[in-house]
């Protein structure tokens, strides 16, 4: 006998589709040996939820509880699923729009017994509104737990967060299945009609699959950026040309469709296929699809067919294959509780894309200290899952009412969420300039220390093998750091990921200044930094500008977001200012530079004390600018193309899921920046770089740097001594 219940949001009648689901609880089918228990973590919003909560397809079997886009932990698993299906409790799963089909068990399925379940004719069962064998009801998603037979479950491969998960079991599996049924691969043009949660899983996976052309049909062109960052070669839209069938016909192999309105355009949607190609229907209006002429088929030979969800076997498929290419689907986050207000958002256009209710951090239980019931449980604290019905212990329905029970809860709660979401932002920040210097300076990306509060990523240079002329062959050792370039000052680099910064920070409670610290350098290392319109000389030693970001939290806390690390070899990521303070012997507190600005700060380099450089050097300089120009232009390209969820993705998920994505954009960044600057430069840049020997390089390192002064010993570093010290 289980010990929880199952609880959801219950439609009663159609008026439930307008915002007017209850909560209740309600009664799974009895539980058998076959079937596995799940409690829910999150749950996507389907078209066919709002077409089902209002009778759209045929009257619903009231009460009926949808959602069939589910994932979340097997919490019971019947006595045969373990040996069948390989799924033990704890378990991540999911479960898609069909729970049950008949599995031939008579032998008078054909198909079932040719592994095409979903077309099942005599057992078929929907995740919700539907019946089983034994007269029992299925009830969907939006709900604590759900009940489904083991053969309808599927274990989530790791490297596919939850949140991303959930639209797959049925989204992403609708276009997915007829995208590889028909052909969908290189030599193929595709057609993706709607640009919306189905049609955004459309262009993500036929571009995965390899194929030629992609191509977003839609009403309007109000989409088309968001479309091209999912991967569309091309753009149509219908309503702002109205000789579109024509300028684009026989120009397309295949074309699946995703709208489910009654007065689309089909016949024209024909006009773009070419002589034997196939029109895929997975859309279902409520109404009948609209005519059309039958000499659009036969005056082509083109196929009209459809397609019906997925397979077992095409979801497992279709999963591993999302996690191999990193499919990432464009999702909006709203709290179970809010079910109500996201169906009718959906309904009214307002989401964008794949809509998924985490139902991690809602609770439905009345509140222990105001009395409130179910759906103004409070969410948003890490620590919300302890306080759940089921361990005994007291929800409260907001902050107010948490803070009243427990004064020092919410702050406590809310000062690690901050702290953790800080931590990977500016790891971001850091993996995106040392990307950058992978392929601008020859550096290598070598380990990642961490240590309490303090994250080292620490980089070794590769002699002078280089794709560009940026000197770098000379490091210093100071406390056991590699220290940074010194054309990659701090303050430029933190310009570099300015932009990508303050995307980061946004929305999160965060304010962040890009700030000056002073440093106290001891007299063995004596570093002359050149500003205009003077320098510091020589015999200043106590005190010289560090370049930082200064981040103050919502409760005051500050930390420090250091740069790639100037000459004084900085290399950490986010720690606390007092600690920063007192670890690298800076005095005061940082200052938050007033005149910072951008476009003039990426040519900090270019305006070191002209004195200071000969001829070649300044033109060294003046090389490396298109490269930090087109770098910056990248990575706003990059925040853009999610249409501004571009943060929200990055960030979201576990520690290991983050870590997957950090690298992906990581590599993503070194790639692009690589073929560029192969292709902007060529063998030009070697060339120059060989006017320098590299006697005349440590000569100029030793002017600039002074350091014939401080006795260090400057040498060119081996892959397995990145350091020198005298």
């Amino acid at each position: 006998m289980n010990e929880y219940k199952f609880t959801g949001w219950l439609g009663h009648n159609p008026e439930s589709a307008k915002g007017n689901m209850t909560w209740e609880e309600f009664q799974p089918k009895p539980f058998s040996d076959n079937d596995v228990d799940i409690k829910i973590s999150h749950c996507g919003i389907c078209g066919s939820d709002i077409h089902t909560l209002r009778s759209g397809w045929g009257k619903s079997l009231y009460p009926v509880c949808v959602g069939h886009e589910i994932i979340g932990t097997a919490v019971r698993v019947g006595k045969n699923v373990t040996e069948k299906r390989g799924i033990k409790i704890g378990d991540r799963v999911g479960v898609g729009a069909q729970n049950d089909s008949c599995g031939n068990t008579k032998g008078d399925c054909p198909e079932c017994a040719d592994g095409f379940q979903n077309y099942c004719p005599k057992g078929n069962v929907g995740t919700y509104n539907g019946k089983y064998a034994d007269g029992s009801k299925s009830y969907g998603g939006y709900a604590t737990y759900h009940r489904a037979p083991a053969n309808f479950v599927f274990k989530i491969p790791d490297a596919i967060d939850s949140a991303d998960a959930a639209p797959m079991m049925c989204g992403g599996v609708t276009v997915y299945s007829p995208l590889r049924r028909n052909g969908c691969g290189p030599g193929v043009n595709v057609g993706i009609v709607g640009v919306g949660g189905l049609g955004h899983f459309g262009l993500l996976f036929a571009k995965a699959l390899g194929a030629t052309k992609v191509v977003a049909i839609s009403r309007s062109s109000a989409k088309k950026a968001d479309a091209t960052a999912m991967g569309a070669d091309a753009f149509i839209a219908t309503g702002e040309d109205k000789n579109w069938s024509r300028v684009h016909s026989r120009t397309l192999d295949l074309i699946v469709c995703t709208v489910s309105s009654p007065d689309m355009p089909v016949e024209k949607y024909l006009h773009l296929l070419r002589t034997g190609g196939k029109f895929v229907q997975v859309g279902a209006p409520e109404d009948r699809l609209p005519p059309i002429s039958a000499f659009a088929l036969i005056g082509k030979g083109c196929f009209l067919t459809g397609s019906s969800i997925g397979s077992p076997a095409e979801i497992e498929e279709m999963l591993d294959f999302a996690a191999k290419k990193g499919i990432k689907p464009w999702i909006e986050k709203r709290s179970l509780k809010d079910a109500n207000k996201a169906i009718v958002d959906m309904e009214d256009g307002k989401a964008r894309y794949s809509v998924v209710r985490d139902a991690q951090h809602a609770n439905m239980a009345p509140c222990a200290s105001c009395g409130e019931e179910t759906n103004k449980s409070w969410v948003g604290c890490m620590e919300a899952l302890a306080y759940t019905d089921e361990e005994g212990k007291s929800v409260y329905c907001n902050h107010e009412c948490q803070a009243a029970h427990q004064p020092d809860h919410q702050q406590v709660c809310y000062v690690r969420e901050q702290r953790k979401k800080l931590l990977r932002i500016a790891t971001v920040l850091k993996s995106t300039i040392v990307a950058y210097l992978e392929c601008a300076f020859d550096r290598n990306y070598r380990s990642i220390v961490v240590t309490g509060d303090i994250i080292d990523i620490l980089e070794c240079q590769s002699a002078l093998h280089r794709h560009i002329p940026f000197p770098s062959d000379l490091t210093t050792n100071m406390e056991d750091k590699v220290a940074a370039l010194m054309f990659m000052q701090c303050d430029l680099s933190v310009t570099l990921i300015s932009t990508l910064a303050k995307h980061l920070f946004k929305d999160h409670s965060f304010t962040a200044h890009v700030a000056a610290v002073k440093v106290v350098a001891e007299r063995r290392l004596v570093i002359r930094v050149f500003r205009e319109p003077g320098y510091w000389p020589e015999d200043v030693l106590t005190r010289s500008n560090h370049t930082v970001l200064l981040v103050t939290t919502k409760f005051g806390e500050q930390w420090v977001v250091d740069s790639s690390g100037c000459q004084y070899g900085f290399q950490d990521v986010l720690v606390p200012l007092p600690k920063y303070l007192e670890g690298k012997r800076l005095v005061g507190t940082p200052e938050p530079y007033e005149h910072h600005h951008e476009e003039c700060d990426l040519d900090n380099a270019i305006r070191v004390r002209s004195s200071q450089l000969s001829a070649e050097w300044k033109e060294l300089f003046a090389l490396e600018r298109p490269a930090r120009l087109h770098f910056v232009e990248f990575i706003k390209t990059k925040i853009l193309e999610a249409g501004g969820n571009f943060g929200q993705n990055l960030l979201s998920g576990s520690d290991k899921r983050f870590e997957e994505k950090l690298t992906c954009f990581h590599q993503e960044v070194k790639a692009h920046m690589t073929k560029y600057i192969e292709e902007t430069y060529g063998n030009k840049g070697l060339e120059d770089l060989k006017r320098l020997s590299k006697a005349e390089v440590r000569a100029q390192w030793r002017k600039i740097l002074g350091f014939e002064h401080n006795g260090l010993v400057a040498r060119t570093p081996s892959p397995k001594d990145t350091l020198a010290h005298s």
